[in-house]
């Protein structure tokens, strides 16, 4: 299952879409995984011209050969772009960083116990 959620002002935007997963336990389905954020887009314009941060996530999820307490560990597979422009000297320079990052999702006995960084941000 997957879910989205977007804000924005003039300024100041987020946007998210997150993904859930579930396993069949009883004739009913039992949450193993809750709201991992998949993709997450922040902008910030600090004053409605060129100066303006933002960032974009994207995640991929994978089965993993190993296993933990019986469920297949998952691994996800980040990618991070940072971007910043700023106005030098009348002109828009935009200076990028990107970060790659992987995570091994590991069943806890309850749920897929999830990074801080995999989640929505509490504001």
């Amino acid at each position: 299952m997957k879910a989205g959620f977007a804000n924005s002002s003039a300024l100041n935007s987020i946007q998210y879409l997150t993904i859930n997963l579930y396993v069949i336990q009883d004739n009913s389905l039992k949450p193993v995984l809750r709201d991992l954020v998949i993709t997450k887009k922040l902008v910030e314009q600090n004053d409605g011209d060129c100066n303006i941060s933002s960032t974009v996530t994207n995640r991929t999820v994978a089965i993993a050969d190993t296993t933990t307490r019986g469920y297949a560990d998952l691994i996800t597979n980040e990618k991070r772009i940072e971007i910043r422009n700023k106005n030098e000297n009348g002109k828009c320079r935009e200076m990028q960083n990107v970060v790659s990052r992987s995570y091994t999702l590991r069943f806890n006995g309850e749920s897929y116990a999830l990074p801080v960084e995999t989640q929505k941000s509490p504001n």
